[in-house]
């Protein structure tokens, strides 16, 4: 077992004030779980905090991350204001990090700011310089401390020293990134790495609609807002913020919409107050109020704009609201002036808000006009979350910190993987080797994909004749088992042959380290009868392999005793399955999506989609395959289309209700009810048949129909096509349960845990704890 590295992170923002909730615990904690490094966090709690109940939260925290094999140590925030009291912080931090350093080695300080810079490079220490802004131009902006030539000289002396020193940095913007790079803090070396990570937030807490308020906002608030359009004015209430003008706006957007209300969330409240009272704003128009980060996401979700009027300047080129972040993930509109060029690039890419060219009257009533009359559009808030996302998800920085770590580190893990695949069209190999590939090289996984055969798979029927083809292609897996053993790991995904487990044990004989993948109830016959060869295949290839993934529980239960086993859905790539911007008119379309070896299943609803087609010209039947349905071939109203890797994500775009019919029995328990998560990802809601995973997707999420007889598969189909409102609010919660349960990012570090385990390299039992288990243990 090798020794992990210690990263001690070092904050002069305190763990328990919001900032450092989301902005330092969420990273060091996802972090932590990967297994690979060993954390301990410093920093300066403020004297309110720490005395929170008490003493009682602070604790908390501290049993919470020790169970997550994370330290904390921390002394007390000096915020009386100065550069008295800013070197009493540096000399406590420093005092921490020396008592830290003496206890072990440190591999690496994570340096959140210059002073936590500044105190890492007086200890000698190697660190990371996470920027989070131009400290010294902020302070000159401000009119502090370097108003004199010589200390400005001074600190620009120390600012420059910091960067030159460092080991690498993070910058919130691609504009600080660049100039750092041309040199602005002196040469700097092509090796030296300057990674850009902006202020990340959890898109799966700060969901479109956000959590349901649970009992977080008061009901009398609740009623003020009720059917008003809401303005949110969220953060502090400092010189960088331009509350004035955002003040004047709300006046604007009120003197046009008299059901307007301004919500604001800050703990500067008295400040806030003076300033609208010295507008003279009427107080039935506002309120004030402050938030803990964990309500962030209920207070949001009340809002229809956020105001993110910012002054530019030198320092904010640096700059990245963490509310810009939320207000995307949440839906909010964001009116934007000012900050930086990339603010307004993300807005403007976005298009979900308003973006001013100045702060002048005349703009101002521009802008309260646009506000007044756009309502709020599902689509367009979807659209702005996706085009979003991969910048400003919380694992997207996760990902790009682990990536900093594992470079300087010398980390980087360089697993060998082979996987053999059925082929490159199935859909089993896609949804779980191929649109893995991508999110495992971009850990430091080297990934080799061999697939039995390729796009001809599609163009093959189900005759003698493409079933001998089929078995010829597959045989291409015994030669490359010989192989197997110049890879860390070989991973095979489903049986080579449907008769016999011998390529599998071949290739873990070659290479021990195996993994074994399957998805379907392979172990029953086509009818869900009795299969002695499919089971004996079965588990001759179980008991060859390290480890086995099965796709849901049922087939994880037929994984013979002492076999490790872990249960992982296939899941979908929610950057690609996504919703449509805007569905167009026109007849409700009732969808399918499937190969023709489920044409058995869709025979179950064949007579209802022609009852329903003869019966209402305001409906369609589109179906999807790579073969004719011909119970309903013909059938006006019934189109059949073919299906294409290229068109698919447009056509379960164009469903405006997705259907899953399914007979019980033991072949149908073992799928994994992918196309409802396909479905689901695209927004749209379902009625499924209640059998097997499909259960397990739908039951509690409110996405769609779960039927437990034909009776209640029609009459939930019905109710959907009747009612668009309901097809929106279950589409809306399918994507949001997909997003958190079933997508790629939900499961990918357990893909990358496992195949570290079974490498013999070291993993974080915690990591695995909830879903590695011993079958039958």
């Amino acid at each position: 077992m090798s020794q992990r590295s210690h990263i001690v992170y070092v904050s002069s923002d305190g763990m328990m004030e919001p900032l450092g909730t989301s902005q330092v615990l969420r990273y060091v904690r996802a972090l932590a779980g990967r297994g690979a490094w060993r954390f301990t966090v410093v920093s300066l709690e403020k004297g309110a905090d720490r005395a929170e109940r008490d003493g009682e939260r602070e604790e908390e925290l501290a049993r919470r991350l020790a169970a997550e094999g994370i330290g904390w140590e921390r002394g007390d925030y000096d915020g009386s204001g100065g550069p008295a009291a800013a070197a009493r912080n540096v000399a406590r931090l420093r005092a921490l990090l020396r008592g830290v350093k003496a206890s072990g080695p440190v591999d690496l300080v994570h340096a959140r700011s210059y002073v936590a810079a500044s105190v890492a490079r007086s200890l000698g220490l190697r660190y990371l310089f996470d920027i989070r802004g131009y400290w010294v131009d902020e302070r000159l902006e401000q009119g502090r401390w370097f108003d004199g030539a010589l200390r400005l000289k001074l600190a620009r002396a120390w600012e420059r020293d910091l960067y030159q020193q460092s080991a690498a940095v993070v910058s919130l913007t691609a504009e600080a990134a660049e100039e750092i790079k041309q040199g602005k803090f002196g040469p700097w070396p092509v090796d030296r790495e300057v990674e850009v990570i902006p202020t990340c937030v959890d898109y799966g807490e700060f969901g479109l609609g956000g959590p349901g308020d649970a009992g977080v906002v008061p009901a009398p608030v609740r009623e003020r807002l009720r059917g008003a359009l809401v303005v949110g004015m969220v953060g502090a209430v400092s010189q960088a913020y331009c509350v004035e003008a955002s003040v004047r706006l709300f006046e604007q957007v009120l003197a046009r919409r008299p059901d307007a209300h301004l919500l604001c969330l800050t703990r500067q409240a008295p400040a806030l107050l003076a300033i609208l009272e010295k507008a003279r704003l009427d107080p039935a128009r506002y309120t004030i109020t402050s938030a803990r980060h964990d309500e962030m996401a209920s207070w949001l979700a009340l809002m229809d704009w956020g105001l993110l009027l910012r002054e530019e300047a030198p320092s904010h080129r640096a700059a990245m609201p963490t509310k810009l972040a939320e207000f995307f993930a949440s839906g909010v509109r964001p009116i934007q002036w000012g900050c930086n060029r990339e603010v307004r690039r993300w807005v403007e890419r976005a298009q979900s808000g308003v973006v001013l060219e100045d702060l002048s009257e005349a703009e101002l009533r521009r802008a309260a006009e646009v506000i007044a009359s756009s309502e709020r559009c599902m689509h367009t808030a979807l659209k702005a979350r996706w085009m979003t996302q991969a910048h400003f998800d919380l694992s997207e920085g996760v990902r790009r910190y682990a990536g900093i770590y594992e470079r300087l580190l010398g980390q980087r893990e360089q697993l060998r993987v082979l996987f053999l695949t059925e082929g490159k069209t199935v859909p089993a190999s896609r949804y779980r080797v191929e649109q893995l590939v991508p999110h495992l090289e971009a850990r430091g996984i080297r990934c080799e994909v061999r697939a039995a055969y390729g796009e001809g798979y599609n163009r093959l029927g189900d005759g003698g004749t493409a079933r001998v083809i089929k078995l010829a292609q597959s045989l291409k897996r015994v030669p490359w088992a010989f192989s197997a053993a110049d890879y860390d790991v070989v991973f095979l995904q489903r049986l080579a042959l449907p008769f016999s487990g011998a390529p599998e044990a071949l290739a873990a004989a070659r290479n021990p380290r195996a993994v074994f993948d399957v998805d379907d109830a392979i172990f029953r016959g086509p009818d869900g009868g009795e299969d002695k060869r499919g089971a004996r295949a079965f588990e001759q290839a179980c008991r060859s392999v390290a480890h086995v993934i099965c796709g849901n529980e049922y087939i994880g239960a037929h994984v013979p005793a002492g076999v490790p086993t872990s249960v992982i859905p296939t899941v979908v790539d929610t950057r690609r399955f996504r919703p449509a911007a805007h569905r167009p008119g026109g007849p409700v379309v009732v969808g399918w999506m499937g190969t023709r070896s489920n044409f058995k299943s869709l025979e179950l609803a064949a007579p209802l989609l022609r009852r329903l087609v003869e019966e209402r010209e305001d409906v369609v039947v589109r179906l999807i395959s790579n073969g004719e349905f011909l119970p309903l071939k013909g059938v006006e109203r019934v189109e059949q289309r073919a299906w294409s890797a290229e068109r698919e994500v447009a056509e379960l775009q164009g469903f405006d209700v997705g259907i899953m019919p399914l007979p019980e029995n033991a072949v149908t328990k073992g799928k994994c009810g992918f196309k409802l998560l396909l479905y689901m990802a695209c927004g749209v809601p379902v009625v499924a048949s209640a059998v097997g995973a499909n259960r397990t997707i739908l039951e509690g999420s409110r996405a769609g129909v779960l039927a437990d007889t034909p009776h209640d598969f029609e009459e939930g189909l019905r109710e959907l096509i009747d009612s668009p409102q309901l097809r929106v609010r279950m589409g809306r919660r399918g994507r949001r349960r997909v997003e958190e349960q079933f997508s790629v990012e939900a499961v990918i570090d357990r893909y990358v845990a496992i195949l570290q385990e079974v490498a013999g390299l070291e993993t974080h039992s915690e990591a695995a704890g909830g879903w590695l288990r011993a079958a039958g243990g």
